[in-house]
């Protein structure tokens, strides 16, 4: 079916952190065999973040650093439909997005000081920095640009120094279906990336040393082709191929040593410590099929496998350390021959049998596969120069997983309730894994120990007798464990310890309630209160803990019985709950008792709090 004509606009505000938003959806018939549809849309966040340092750093004004921190974003996508024939369908989707904000990828972050007050960041061993956070989870962030003497050499206006970050992508997509005849139809699917990123960022967090200016460039051509077919008997399948090609530069301006804070580089005048050019080709090939089996009326089967065959080959290259730097950081300037190669069969199984017509139970048996690579992270400090010139430690191995789930799926009350319930059971070997290692200031990527989950999860959509009410909910409970050694970046063996960033029970309730109000107008009320139970968001022994949260959304909808005019006031995280999910030790921290490794300062990645948003839609 092409689009029908519609014209659509909306804009709005946000209150809390001085936000405006807007999109415009244009579509409609070209011809009678062809369609289009343009929507548009964008924001524009000024306060998202207010900057701690500002007011309490007395190196705010020398190093600059803005009161608040905020984001824009850009969007445009483009949908044609050509549908010349009966039995042909071909869908042209065209993707632009742009994001900047003046924060840097680091904009979200604040700090958890478990002595209780900041501690100083050292630099060479000999220059300090005392830190001004106020230690607090509380939507402050704490930031200055640069060091001034650190400036100096870096690429694309980001010699000022401040933190930001600017990323454009460009995504294409074609999708062609044919009915070859009544009993196969054919899909096939070619899709296009192009991703630019630049981000300067402080990882000091207000001393602005540590930092480090990045480029990232991901190029992907992929294509794939499905038959099916569509027996009038009890068994059918479905087999497709997969093709990927991947090409990732990863470029980086980086600050271990912090060198320019004693003398920018004689010869260049540069003040970075070193530049490191990472490259990675990629090519994927992956083949399916599946089986469809309906046993008789009450059973299906459903069995299939997956093969997968990946190569990578990558390269870095260094071409400038800081002169006073070249006796220390010893790696070459090529590390060339970087390659990964690896295949994979996965399978899988599942029987569906129905006990009803509106009850079906299930049980199903999988497979799965991540593809390893080659660590882009590592820094050319002493770790790039091992004595026997061997880099195959940059190589990680794939991260496999099997197990079992079983369930059910049911249409109860008279079709007026739909409950799913699963109970599950995974593990995940050769589990990949980064660590950041602040005090040597290294990164490393390597496979670790062995995960297993298990759990029991289940939701529901009621649409009750109340004119107008439903009600949804779902919950799940999950126990996660290190089932094997798993040695983190400060030594500590978490083997039987609880996987980070898994809390053992979490869900959700809400509900609409949809009336009409006088003759040409209704409204709508929804809420949803999402709960989350406590977790470690640190992978250390006795690590640092996120208490248990509920968030609290609601909105209020009035719009007209033909749906021309809308006005809709959102909240979420209406309660203004501030929560960690995840965060790691902060570079150049010197606690003041180190006695293990919770004592160093901790950079905490932090959602936003409460928003507020009144918009505004109208459609022809």
């Amino acid at each position: 079916v092409l689009f029908r004509s519609e014209f659509q606009i909306s804009a709005g505000v946000e209150t809390e952190y001085d936000g405006t938003f807007y999109e415009m959806v244009l579509s409609g018939p070209l011809t009678d065999t062809l369609g289009a549809r343009l929507a548009i849309g964008g924001s524009d966040n000024d306060e998202l973040f207010e900057n701690y340092s500002f007011d309490n750093d007395p190196n705010a004004a020398i190093n600059g650093a803005q009161k608040y921190y905020g984001d824009e974003s850009t969007n445009v996508r483009l949908t044609l439909v050509w549908e010349p024939t009966d039995n042909f369908r071909a869908k042209l989707k065209y993707n632009y997005s742009e994001f900047d904000n003046d924060g840097g990828g680091t904009a979200y972050v604040e700090e958890v000081c478990p002595e209780g007050t900041h501690q100083r960041t050292v630099v060479l061993g000999a220059i300090f920095f005392q830190g001004v956070d106020d230690c607090k989870i509380n939507g402050n962030t704490s930031k200055i640009g640069l060091n001034p003497l650190l400036r100096a050499g870096l690429p694309e206006g980001y010699d000022d120094g401040q933190p930001g970050l600017e990323q454009e992508t460009d995504f294409m997509s074609l999708q062609m279906d044919w009915d070859v005849s009544e009993n196969y139809s054919l899909t096939a699917i070619t899709g296009y990336v192009d991703l630019k990123h630049w981000e300067l960022d402080d990882y000091s967090y207000g001393a602005g040393v540590f930092g480090g200016l990045h480029n990232n460039l991901y190029e992907s051509f992929s294509q794939e082709v499905r038959i099916a077919s569509q027996y009038d008997s009890a068994f059918n399948f479905q087999a497709g191929v997969y093709w990927q090609e991947v090409e990732q530069e990863f470029d980086a301006y980086q600050y271990a040593a912090n060198i320019g804070l004693l003398a920018p580089d004689p010869i260049t005048g540069w003040g970075y410590d070193y530049n490191k050019h990472h490259f990675l080709d990629t090519d994927v090939f992956s083949a399916f099929v599946a089986f469809y089996w309906d046993v008789n009326e009450k059973t299906e089967i459903t069995f299939g496998a997956r093969y997968t065959d990946e190569e990578k080959d990558g390269k870095i290259e260094i071409p400038y350390v800081h002169l006073f730097l070249q006796g220390s950081f010893s790696a070459p300037p090529l590390i060339d021959g970087l390659e990964f190669e690896d295949d994979n069969l996965s399978p899988e199984f599942a029987i569906n049998y129905y006990l009803t017509d509106d009850i079906s139970v299930f049980a199903a048996y999988k497979e799965g596969f991540k593809s390893g690579g080659i660590d882009n992270s590592a820094l050319p400090t002493a770790s790039l120069s091992p004595p026997d010139g061997d880099f195959s430690f940059l190589v990680y191995e794939s991260e496999e997983s099997d197990g079992f789930e079983i369930g059910m799926k049911a249409n109860l009350l008279n079709g007026s309730m739909r409950l799913n319930a699963t109970a599950f059971s995974y593990e995940y070997t050769d589990l990949q894994v980064q660590l950041f290692n602040s005090t040597a200031i290294q990164f490393s990527t390597f496979n670790a120990s062995a995960l297993e989950t298990e759990g029991f999860e289940f939701d529901l959509l009621w649409q009750t007798d109340v004119d107008g009410l439903s009600i949804r909910s779902a919950w799940a409970w999950t126990d996660t464990v290190y089932s094997k050694d798993f040695v983190n970046a400060t030594g500590e063996n978490l083997k039987g310890e609880d996987g980070a960033g898994s809390a053992d029970i979490t869900g959700f309730v809400g509900f609409t309630f949809d009336r009409p109000l006088g003759d040409n107008w209704r409204y709508s009320l929804s809420a949803d209160a999402r709960f989350t139970d406590d977790y470690a968001w640190t992978a250390t022994l006795n690590p640092f803990e996120q208490d248990s949260f509920w968030i609290i959304d609601a909105a209020i909808s009035f719009y007209t019985a033909d749906e021309k005019h809308q006005v809709n006031l959102i909240g979420r995280n209406i309660n203004d709950e501030y929560y960690i999910i995840g965060g790691g030790a902060i570079p150049g921290r010197v606690p003041n008792d180190n006695t293990g490794a919770n004592t160093l300062d901790q950079g905490a990645t932090v959602p936003l709090g409460r928003t507020i948003s009144l918009q505004y839609k109208y459609t022809l």
